[in-house]
Order: C-alpha cells, then structure tokens, then sequence
C-alpha cells in the first residue's frame, strides 16, 4: 500500500458523480460488511478509517447508476466486437487483469454473466466492481493497476467524469 492512500484520495471524486465508493482487498473482496448499502456519507467514514488502502470499488447498479460491460480479453477487437453490439460510451477502462470495462448509464439492467457464451463479456448491473485507478491487485496480469484506455484520444484528465457527463477524459 502506498503512503497516500488511492482509496481515500479518490473517493471524493466518486462520491462528487454520486457513487459510494469502498476499500477492497488484494483479492478484489470487499475490505467492509454492508458494501452493497454503502451511501455517500458512509463512502466517506470509510475513506477515514481505510486512509492508506490503494484499492476500492463500488455497487454496480441502481446506487451507483453504473453498469459496466466487462470485456474479460485483452483483445481490442474483442472490445471492438462488444462496443458494436451494446453502443459506445465516453469512458472505457481497463482491468487488473488485462481486459476492458465500458461505463454506461444504469438503466434496469442486470448482472449477466456470458451472456452470449462464445463471447468473453460479463454485463454488470448489480454485484462489485473494483474502480479505477486501484493497485496492488492479485492478478496474473503483470499489469495489476486498472487505468483507463484512451491511447487514440491522447487526451489526459479524471476519468470518472467522462462516465457520468458523457466527455471523453482518460487517467493516465
């Protein structure tokens, strides 16, 4: 774990779009008791009491208002192929493990686990979802940070707006 923190110094970043945020583990577990009713205000008590935890997620959901589309490939086309299927959106990230999330706007929608079974996609409207930029993830990826994709764009900034006003930003 870092002297900073990641969890505490993001989490008024999240919480500022309206998702209540909470420390994870190594093994993308919730650290807390309660995370799927974690609100703001509790979003905030944890990043006190969690000050130096460089990893933390949210509820996929209605409490979020997120879903993620999650690309288990490292694959671009595999992401391409998805994108062409469930829309595009303005945030795209990457996982610990080497593969895609695409952000969208919760809207009903499910947790769906393949979904189609020939391809690598989970859709993640309910359930945890480790956030970007958390580190220090057991993965057999050599890259355990989630960061977010956006190597056509060029453009750097804070990712987690893109999400909910619908600009393209990326996090370095």
């Amino acid at each position: 774990m870092s002297k900073g923190g990641i969890f505490s110094a993001w989490q008024p970043a999240y919480a500022a779009h309206g998702i209540p945020t909470f420390p994870v583990t190594a093994e993308k577990k919730p650290a807390t008791r309660g995370y799927l009713r974690t609100g703001l205000r509790g979003s905030t008590e944890l990043a006190r009491k969690f000050p130096h935890a460089d990893a933390f997620g949210f509820a996929c959901g209605p409490r979020s208002k997120v879903t993620l589309l999650d690309v288990d490939s490292a694959d671009e086309r595999a992401l391409a192929d998805a994108l062409s299927i469930y829309g595009r959106t303005p945030l795209i990230s990457r996982t610990a493990s080497g593969g895609y999330h695409a952000w969208f706007r919760y809207n009903g929608e499910g947790r769906l686990i393949r979904p189609a079974p020939d391809k690598p996609l989970d859709i993640l409207g309910g359930g945890v979802a480790v956030a970007p930029p958390s580190t220090a993830l057991s993965s057999r990826s050599t890259s355990a940070r989630a960061r977010t994709v956006g190597k056509r764009s060029g453009r750097r900034g804070v990712g987690i707006s893109a999400a909910i006003s619908g600009r393209r930003k990326v996090v370095p």
